[in-house]
């Protein structure tokens, strides 16, 4: 009897081995049906998966290695020569824009010929009757009167010098001449007057003027080009 429990024990072990395994074999899942999906890449991100050697089990297959100057679905195509990181290229750089033409240079009118001023050029003022002021003027330069004295000279409250050849005044930056101060200064004197009256004719016998009667004889303040101008009055 208890032999015939053991064979009995035996068979039941049997049996739950045998189910076991059974279950197992069920269970069991193929190595090529758990292998890990591949990841898709973007195209444009600048990675592509490493290309691995051969196949692997289960029937999945390898990426191919990205060809040069190609791109496959899901790899991103190899950088160029002189391309940035990224997948960006680099743009050729611009070329210079040619320098613009300078402007052409006109010359300034030269204007009607100079008149010779001679000796009376040395003066900012020289009269044949007199010179007068009212106190408030500030004249910078010489004046001087001729064949007419010193008492043609008014409101300056000259001091002679004590070469007796010039005077002096708080409102002239410079000297004042006259006809009877000592010599050389008539002789000076006439030969500024003279040289004054040619520069005026000469003046007064040109034509087509720039302007007549310019500010109506006041021309205080104003900067005058070159040119010829005339009035008909004494200012």
């Amino acid at each position: 009897m208890k032999q015939e429990m053991k064979f009995i024990g035996l068979i039941l072990a049997l049996l739950v081995i045998a189910l076991i395994a059974a279950c197992t074999t069920k269970v069991a899942v193929p190595a090529e049906k758990v292998t890990a999906p591949t990841a898709a890449i973007a195209p444009g991100e600048g990675t592509s998966p490493a290309p691995s050697s051969g196949s692997s089990g289960g029937g999945s297959s390898s990426s191919p290695a990205p060809s040069s100057g190609s791109s496959g679905e899901g790899t991103s195509p190899a950088p160029s020569s002189g391309s940035s990181g990224g997948g960006s290229s680099s743009s050729p750089a611009p070329e210079p824009s040619p320098p613009s033409p300078s402007p052409p240079v006109v010359a300034p009118s030269a204007g009607p010929a100079v008149v010779n001023l001679g000796t009376a050029g040395n003066f900012v003022i020289l009269s044949k009757s007199g010179i007068s002021t009212t106190g408030t003027t500030l004249i910078t330069g010489d004046i001087g009167v001729s064949p007419i004295d010193q008492t043609a000279i008014t409101g300056f409250s000259q001091t002679m010098d004590s070469s007796n050849q010039f005077s002096t005044s708080a409102y002239v930056v410079g000297k004042l001449y006259a006809a009877d101060y000592t010599p050389p200064t008539p002789d000076k004197m006439t030969t500024a007057v003279s040289d004054m009256e040619t520069a005026y004719t000469d003046a007064a016998g040109r034509t087509l003027p720039d302007a007549t009667e310019l500010g109506a004889g006041d021309i205080s303040g104003m900067i005058l080009v070159p040119g010829l101008y005339k009035w008909g009055q004494v200012f």
